[in-house]
């Protein structure tokens, strides 16, 4: 972890700029910085309550179902909090501030910095990456062009802010929004499940389809019975691939549709019939 004290990387700046217009907008910075840390020290977080919030929040069926990402490893699902909840814990924990920054950009290479910062105990964590200029096509890797290359950098700075983030979180109120979040989970799918599994079986299978994953191999992976746990976990599943944490194949035995260039996969909201 990175942490550093934020107040002394504005005094040992190697170069500050001579232009008016960049000085004062210097000085505004520096003075919205002091003004954000007075603020948090007069507002300290109310760690009493936080829990309390957490849980709520993560008791939501459209919240608790942002909340996760998972990726197969070792025949076994790996679970973590995604960019969303990463978001959803900064807001409730308070006096953060999160934010992405460019720390290079030429004709081939982009280099961008994922940063978290703790007002209150003024500690400040950064994550970097560096990565071609490249997006996926079909089969093919093509140069992007300018909108392409925002959400390119734009995702990527996403998990770099969220792992920034969570590591300025107490890892219990992490576990504890993960745990409410699944339990959220399925108790949304049995509640949808009581007069009867048939729709939900339903928009499983056509959430699915466009991958051509036949409902025999959704009813293989998640144990032979359709259920409410195992709705539960497909929901997991298609999220994973829709967000590009995973791909189909390495949970199916089906190969996914060819994608046309320029055209994005289909996600659960795009399908007939909305969420599972």
């Amino acid at each position: 972890m990175q942490n550093t004290q934020f107040s002394q990387s504005l005094t040992t700046s190697p170069a500050m700029p001579e232009s008016p217009v960049a000085l004062a907008r210097v000085a505004e910075v520096v003075a919205s910085i002091r003004a954000s840390v007075e603020v948090a020290h007069i507002n300290p977080r109310d760690e009493h309550h936080i829990e309390q919030r957490v849980k709520a929040a993560m008791s939501r069926p459209r919240a608790a179902d942002q909340a996760t990402y998972c990726f197969p490893r070792g025949g076994k699902d790996v679970i973590g909090p995604s960019v969303k909840l990463a978001r959803e814990l900064a807001r409730i924990w308070g006096n953060i501030q999160t934010g992405l920054s460019i720390v290079s950009c030429d004709d081939d290479m982009v280099h961008i910095e994922g940063w978290a910062w703790d007002l209150q105990s003024n500690v400040r964590t950064a994550r970097e990456a560096k990565f071609k200029k490249l997006i996926q096509r079909g089969k093919k890797w093509i140069q992007p062009d300018e909108r392409d290359l925002d959400e390119l950098i734009a995702r990527r700075g996403a998990k770099l802010t969220r792992n920034a983030t969570l590591e300025l979180i107490p890892d219990f109120l992490i576990d504890e929004a993960l745990d409410q979040s699944q339990q959220t989970l399925r108790e949304d799918v049995s509640a949808k499940m009581v007069d009867g599994p048939e729709e939900q079986i339903r928009k499983a299978c056509e959430a699915f389809d466009q991958w051509d994953v036949p409902a025999e191999q959704l009813l293989e992976y998640i144990g032979g019975e359709w259920s409410s746990d195992g709705i539960a976990t497909l929901r997991q599943v298609h999220k994973s691939i829709s967000d590009g944490h995973s791909r189909v194949e390495e949970y199916f035995t089906s190969r996914p549709k060819e994608v046309a260039a320029g055209e994005a996969p289909q996600t659960l909201d795009d399908l007939k019939g909305g969420s599972f």
